[in-house]
């Protein structure tokens, strides 16, 4: 019964849905620890960057605002936010 009520309070839209999307993506795609991680983190990163976009579309969240605000979460530089978002979301295109 647990499981059953929150799988349908995901389904609610909210802003603060959103939120919590781009915190599921903010250690993946986080500036300070990529390095540190190293080529193990290609495939299986990238997987679940897309499986959190994909979970967000799912509970009618757009998928360009979780990648937005997750990428404004790990405060890149410059142009880089823009190429990141772009990144995130050609990944979900591709999966999809």
């Amino acid at each position: 019964m647990k499981r059953l009520f929150c799988r349908l309070t995901l389904l609610l839209p909210s802003a603060h849905h959103a939120q919590v999307f781009a915190n599921k993506l903010l250690p993946l795609i986080d500036a300070a620890e990529l390095p540190t991680i190293g080529s193990s983190w290609t495939n299986t990163g990238i997987q679940k960057c897309v499986y959190w976009l994909t979970m967000a579309q799912e509970t009618r969240e757009k998928p360009d605002k979780v990648a937005a605000d997750a990428v404004a979460q790990a405060g890149y530089a410059k142009d880089v936010p823009a190429l990141a978002k772009a990144g995130l979301l050609r990944n979900l295109d591709i999966a999809c």
